[in-house]
């Protein structure tokens, strides 16, 4: 049974993912291209995102997973384990994350590369045209 997974907070750098498994094997997939990915955003060849923090809430444990391989097992008394460290292995691959019973998860993302947001100055210098986007 899937998951539910919730963005709860989303920027051109950061992310916040909340994820709510309610039996054993549910699963969940954060996907760098679409769940991480702004309205104004466009992707590039290679997204990188590295884990800077989670918080959990279980009496049994979660498994976060990259590119099949496991970066982090975190088990149950609920952990809250921020800064001094970041998960930076199998970075451009997706965020798989499984329960082995009913649990939350909240993971703080940071977009490090391969989000590309387009920037339009408010002022223009001398040899910009004002009535042409991207000039």
């Amino acid at each position: 049974m899937a998951a539910t997974k919730t963005v709860t907070k989303l920027t051109t750098t950061d992310a916040i993912v909340r994820i709510v498994a309610t039996a054993a094997a549910d699963a969940a997939t954060v996907d760098l291209q679409t769940d991480l990915k702004m309205a104004n955003e466009t992707i590039g060849a290679d997204q990188t995102v590295y884990i800077t923090a989670v918080l959990t809430s279980t009496n049994d444990s979660i498994k976060i997973q990259r590119n099949s391989v496991t970066v982090s097992d975190l088990y149950g008394n609920n952990q809250f384990i921020e800064a001094e460290w970041t998960l930076t292995d199998q970075a451009t691959h997706d965020i798989i994350t499984t329960f082995t019973g009913p649990g939350t998860i909240v993971m703080h993302l940071k977009k490090v590369n391969g989000y590309n947001t387009p920037f339009e100055p408010a002022t223009f210098g001398s040899y910009d045209n004002p009535n042409a986007v991207g000039s």
